[in-house]
């Protein structure tokens, strides 16, 4: 398997909150990276999968496990199958 990096971009999560981080760890996002820049949540991945496809929707799946808005979705360009 390929290790693939992408990002998502959210909202609608208090960063303040008590299970803000185990909420993405539970939901299977233990392999992202979690910032805020400008009010807005990026969920950076560097996610192992068959292929890019298969990453993105996977990673897709467990962030909305979460509750949070997906505002966008940043590709990295450099990933390719």
């Amino acid at each position: 398997m390929r290790s693939y990096e992408f990002t998502f971009i959210a909202s609608g999560i208090d960063p303040e909150s008590d299970s803000f981080e185990d909420r993405f760890f539970e939901a299977g996002c233990d392999d992202a990276t979690l910032s805020f820049m400008k009010g807005l949540l990026a969920i950076s991945f560097n996610r192992e999968a068959a292929g890019y496809t298969h990453a993105v929707v996977s990673a897709l799946r467990d962030i909305r496990k979460t509750g949070v808005t997906i505002e966008r979705f940043d590709p990295d360009q450099t990933n390719t199958d």
